[in-house]
């Protein structure tokens, strides 16, 4: 049941956060403030700090895990530990989610291509670029620019409702 509930709340941290696997790895129990609904990234990537929103739907999946691994775990600086105790995990335990859900799904997944999701599904649903740039922590514009590229079909529905005259 943990083991289930946190791999669940990682891959929805993944996704929903778009944080780097050494990010997740690394991340306090502390860093996680569900009153001010964000995530502290302490040292992220070029050793800049900065706040992550957590998205409503990410709030209960994280809120849930961390109430069940507290009633059955020993208290963690590590907000991802393993499940059964409070070590945090490695990237080699994080990779053997990854390769389990991979062959459940028959789709090759991997931490980084859901931060390109996160990043592209945002974008899409018209995230301003320079916001989701300070949400996945780039010191410049031109790397958060990489997902701009749109779909067709997301073309097609912009366009529908654009008032010409």
């Amino acid at each position: 049941m943990i083991e289930h509930q946190r791999n669940v709340a990682i891959i929805f941290t993944f996704l929903y956060t778009g944080i780097r696997l050494s990010e997740l790895q690394n991340l306090k129990t502390y860093e996680v403030n569900f009153n001010e609904c964000s995530i502290f990234i302490h040292k992220g990537k070029g050793a800049k700090d900065r706040y992550v929103p957590i998205h409503p739907k990410l709030f209960s999946i994280l809120n849930s895990y961390l109430r069940t691994r507290n009633q059955k775990l020993a208290a963690s600086k590590y907000f991802f530990t393993s499940y059964r105790t409070e070590k945090r995990l490695t990237k080699k335990n994080i990779y053997t989610i990854f390769k389990k859900l991979s062959i459940a799904c028959d789709i090759h997944i991997t931490p980084h291509m859901l931060r390109h999701t996160m990043a592209k599904l945002s974008l899409e649903a018209n995230l301003n670029a320079y916001k989701l740039k300070e949400i996945l922590g780039h010191s410049n514009i031109a790397t958060t620019q990489i997902y701009m590229s749109v779909s067709t079909e997301n073309i097609r529905k912009s366009f529908n409702v654009l008032e010409l005259l």
